[in-house]
């Protein structure tokens, strides 16, 4: 957000199920965006709730807080954790070698059709977990490997991620927290960046770039509670131009 000089990072807990963004808080300047964990946990009752993460927050300390608070885990592991990732990656070669047969590995296979591209994900789970060094200092109950394979305009991508979790859970359970995670790219940053343009904002002053941030999302969130079946495009444009339609949003939100 705002200029490249007065840029404004925030991190937010985005609930898949309602697509609302339930809390919001700005990283520490000169730190990172795993710095923001402790406060965001303070901010909001995460207990029972998996909370799934990229890469950048497959730090052991990091998943500690959450596994403190309550919660449970799902998060990528890529290059920054260089040797977790070879253990998995070695581990689930060895299985595909074998074609998944051992009782250690559970899978599961979806297949989606939509717009000319056909996309198909194996996923992979092993709850046996003693040979892993990491297990305990991670509190690892899950390894995941999901492989897909993506047909478009007769063009293939292939793919391998693996995810640890320190949640038990089927093959089915793990695909769709997987792909939920993915919600926030099309539910979240896709709007704030093409419909609100905030990629765009020059705002800089003070806290200004965080503030008018979380009216973008207050703004989002009223649109989904009170108008969830309408575009986000059109119900912000019939807010601009409609003075009936806002008003009936904000009589939704204010009157008794």
């Amino acid at each position: 957000m705002s200029d490249n000089k007065h840029i404004s990072h925030l991190v937010e807990l985005f609930s898949v199920d309602s697509r609302i963004v339930v809390a919001q808080e700005r990283v520490p300047d000169k730190t990172c965006e795993r710095a923001s964990i402790p406060r965001l946990l303070q901010t909001i009752d995460v207990q029972g709730a998996i909370v799934s993460m990229d890469a950048h927050y497959a730090y052991k300390d990091a998943l500690r807080l959450i596994v403190n608070s309550g919660a449970d885990y799902i998060v990528g592991i890529k290059g920054n954790q260089g040797n977790l990732e070879a253990e998995l990656k070695n581990y689930f070669d060895q299985a595909n070698a074998i074609q998944y047969s051992s009782e250690e590995f559970s899978c599961y296979t979806t297949v989606d059709k939509e717009h000319g591209r056909i996309e198909t994900r194996h996923v992979c789970v092993s709850q046996d977990l003693g040979w892993l060094p990491q297990r305990d200092e991670w509190g690892l109950k899950s390894i995941i490997e999901v492989h897909s394979e993506r047909v478009m305009d007769s063009k293939t991508e292939e793919g391998v991620r693996y995810y640890g979790s320190s949640r038990l859970g089927t093959p089915v359970q793990f695909a769709e927290w997987i792909r939920g995670h993915w919600q926030i790219e099309n539910g979240l940053h896709y709007i704030a960046d093409v419909i609100f343009e905030e990629d765009a904002s020059l705002a800089n002053t003070g806290h200004a770039a965080e503030n008018i941030a979380l009216l973008r999302r207050l703004s989002m969130n009223i649109i989904r509670t009170f108008d969830p079946k309408r575009g986000m495009a059109d119900a912000r444009r019939n807010s601009m131009f409609e003075p009936a339609y806002l008003r009936g949003l904000l009589s939704r939100l204010f009157a008794k």
